[in-house]
């Protein structure tokens, strides 16, 4: 492409060349097709911007969330794909590289009743404006059982409509035995509710 200014606006231009020849093979004039991609260039450099800014977030986040012990989950809503990031694999007491998917490993760590009940606050998230906040149990190989906080928010399409749930687990099974649990855990919901609303404004996803 080729650029030249237009009444003070800079216009971006794709240009092709069409030789036309004579009997002898000479040319004997020059077709040439200019179309203004103007608008495709910008849309363009506004994407890898758009890209650029929400990589930065990501990195800030990552760096957060790990210091907070917060592990970051996505889940798709259209085919009902869970991820986890590296930090929900440990609080949950697997490895990155452990076997099976996070669904599966969800349900082998966590009781009967506190995967129905949180089955439905997930249902409940998607179909009410207001976050999701809950708690639940995961038992541990070794008997140990610890209490995980839940916070998520669902992220809409430009049509309104829910395309998937990004929410973050912290583990307090320390503080749940104090009376100010709620109050230690404020900081890392502002912090994790700041990030699901900036994604939600981007409309990428984290994972």
């Amino acid at each position: 492409g080729t650029r030249h200014l237009d009444t003070d606006t800079r216009r971006w231009l794709r240009g092709s060349a069409f030789p036309r020849l004579d009997e002898q093979g000479e040319v004997r004039h020059v077709l040439v097709s200019l179309i203004d991609v103007t608008a495709e260039v910008q849309a363009e450099r506004a994407l890898r911007e758009s890209e650029r800014r929400h990589r930065s977030l990501n990195e800030r986040f990552s760096l957060a969330a790990e210091s907070a012990g917060i592990g970051v989950w996505e889940l798709t809503l259209d085919n009902n794909e869970l991820i986890w990031d590296e930090g929900t694999y440990r609080i949950f007491g697997y490895s990155p590289d452990e076997p099976g998917t996070p669904a599966t490993l969800f349900y082998e760590r966590v009781p009967p009743d506190d995967r129905y009940r949180i089955a439905n606050e997930v249902l409940d998230c998607v179909q009410s404006p207001l976050p999701m906040d809950a708690e639940f149990r995961v038992v541990m190989p070794s008997g140990q059982v610890r209490t995980l906080k839940a916070y998520a928010r669902v992220i809409r399409g430009e049509d309104g409509r829910p395309q998937r749930i990004v929410g973050g687990n912290h583990d307090i099974t320390k503080q749940r035995l104090k009376v100010d649990a709620e109050l230690d855990c404020t900081g890392l919901w502002v912090l994790l509710d700041g990030y699901l609303q900036a994604d939600a404004c981007t409309g990428d996803g984290w994972l």
